[in-house]
């Protein structure tokens, strides 16, 4: 309970989490980036979309993100707060902590959620990055995980790792227990790597 109130986000919280997640994932080319996409927070600070925010509620806001999205950290040389996205970039990131996944055991079950709207296309064409980096799955069942996926998808995509692992698909993990994939050389995960398709 005490954690719950602690990390109760206000209007201005939302505000500062969504220009994050815009500026770390999208527009990194206005600011000095480090490896693993981190940037000063200070830098960021001076950016006419968080000119209201302060240090504080940026860590506020990394802390209490439910679906830990940002990873905050001190230079060790310089003594600088910075502050990442773990995923969800449409650039190219250096050095982005990933961790490669070798095998199917590592992560059973992953899945990618969506909508019905789109369902008809996928399973013709298969799941694309849709201009990001990454095509993106939960790595687990949705009531284990918290992040991966939005609460809003009607519909789960069951992935068959070891298909695509065999067949040279590349899949990291981020910290925050997301699965990753740029797909294969056209940016897709077919459809004959769909286990099984459920609607919600």
């Amino acid at each position: 309970l005490r954690q719950s109130i602690a990390c109760r986000m206000d209007k201005s919280h939302v505000k500062t989490s969504k220009a994050l997640s815009y500026l770390l994932r999208h527009n990194l080319r206005d600011f000095n980036v480090r490896e693993g996409g981190y940037v000063g927070v200070n830098e960021l600070l001076a950016h006419q979309s968080l000119r209201h925010s302060t240090v504080d509620e940026i860590t506020e806001v990394v802390k209490c993100n439910t679906k830990k999205r940002f990873g905050i950290k001190t230079d060790a040389e310089s003594q600088e707060l910075l502050i990442c996205a773990y995923q969800g970039h449409s650039v190219d990131v250096p050095n982005l902590e990933l961790a490669p996944i070798t095998s199917h055991y590592e992560v059973p079950t992953v899945i990618h959620g969506t909508r019905k709207a789109v369902l008809s296309s996928i399973m013709r064409d298969g799941l694309k990055r849709m201009g990001r980096m990454h095509i993106h799955f939960a790595a687990g069942e949705l009531h284990e995980v918290t992040s991966g996926y939005r609460n809003s998808s009607e519909v789960l995509i069951y992935i068959n790792m070891k298909s695509a692992l065999e067949d040279g698909i590349p899949f990291y993990q981020s910290p925050n227990n997301v699965v990753l994939t740029p797909g294969d050389e056209t940016g897709t995960i077919l459809p004959k790597y769909f286990l099984k398709v459920i609607e919600r």
